[in-house]
């Protein structure tokens, strides 16, 4: 009696759980049944019926009697007769489509990752173009002598020629009695040279070893020489003295206003004929004077008023200009190409000098 009292107890604790549970059953079954019989009675219906707003109308219309039924005696004729429709297939990788060629793309999986570095594009350099010049075939320009004198033609020729003595109280001009002349007491090349007192009247009559007056000064003075287009250039020219030292002075020189001079200075005996040359690119006071328009070339001599008179005097010869016109260089050299270096008795230094002509 207490086990059945203790049993109805516990199932009297259960009970209200199982009915829960049945009940769900129950109903979770009737509403699967139903939706199955809908589903069949709507497969069933007229497929070609377009004018139904509502499925579930047509499916109660045609198939008033399957919601009647239970569910599991249609359910193995329904899953028997039932079709899906039939739908094409998108096209796949394998699908022929008309007008477009075939082609089967071929897919690699692999399960390792892959990782693709880009090049960093370095960028161009720019092309270099080497110009090599072309070999010219002119030859270079020569070594010309612009202007020489020799003392062999014609003197003065385009020399001119200016002569001055003072008397004690002031500068008298003396050119036509004495002056610069052609003679052949002392020549350095050829027959004759030019000495410092041997033209004119008086000085043409003087012979080699008379001597010189004293407080004379005579000049030789050529140009305007052109020496615009000249790059480069030198003078040269032939001495021979016997003056007294430190006393009487013989100078040539270059000038740019045909009234002062600036050249280099001498004085005693040389001995011998010597060369004194001068850089038209570096000339004493002046500097370069190439590219000049108007150049001169003067000689001078000049003696003290207390001349001995037994030195001989002053001899020129063989005054060259050589001149170049290039820009870089000339073919040859020029006629000379440096002093020659005297006694040291025998006085030399640079010099300025105002052209003695008025």
């Amino acid at each position: 009696m207490k086990q059945l009292v203790s049993l109805t107890t516990r199932t009297r604790n259960y009970f209200p759980g199982f009915l829960t549970l049945f009940l769900c059953i129950v109903l979770i079954g009737t509403i699967g049944a139903k939706q199955v019989l809908a589903s069949a009675a709507l497969m069933q219906a007229d497929p070609n019926e377009k004018n139904s707003t509502n499925p579930g109308n047509v499916l109660i219309e045609n198939s008033p009697a399957l919601l009647q039924t239970p569910g599991h005696i249609y359910w193995p004729m329904i899953m028997n007769d039932y079709q899906l429709p039939t739908m094409p297939l998108p096209p796949t990788a394998t699908t022929l489509i008309p007008g477009i060629p075939t082609h089967t793309p071929t897919s690699t999986v692999s399960s390792t990752p892959i990782f693709t570095q880009t090049p960093v594009q370095s960028p161009t350099p720019s092309a270099t173009f080497t110009v090599t010049p072309t070999p010219s075939n002119t030859p270079l320009p020569p070594w010309t002598d612009l202007f020489s004198e020799t003392f062999e033609d014609a003197f003065p020729g385009e020399w001119s020629l200016y002569s001055y003595w003072f008397n004690g109280t002031d500068w008298q001009n003396v050119t036509s009695a004495m002056s610069w002349g052609k003679r052949a007491c002392q020549a350095h090349s050829g027959s004759n040279g030019g000495w410092a007192v041997g033209g004119g009247s008086y000085g043409s009559a003087l012979q080699c070893m008379d001597g010189y007056a004293d407080d004379i000064e005579t000049w030789m003075v050529y140009g305007p020489i052109d020496l615009s287009q000249v790059k480069d250039g030198y003078i040269s020219i032939k001495l021979w003295l016997d003056i007294e030292n430190k006393y009487d002075f013989v100078g040539w020189g270059i000038s740019l206003d045909n009234d002062t001079i600036y050249g280099n200075a001498f004085s005693g005996y040389s001995g011998s004929w010597f060369m004194d040359t001068m850089d038209l690119k570096n000339v004493y006071t002046l500097g370069n004077v190439t590219g000049q328009s108007q150049v001169w070339i003067a000689i001078w001599f000049a003696s003290n008023p207390a001349n001995p008179h037994y030195y001989e005097g002053v001899a020129v010869d063989d005054l060259v200009l050589s001149t170049c016109s290039s820009m870089t260089t000339c073919s040859g050299s020029p006629v000379v190409s440096g002093f020659t270096e005297m006694l040291e008795t025998f006085d030399q230094k640079p010099y300025t000098r105002k052209i003695r002509k008025d």
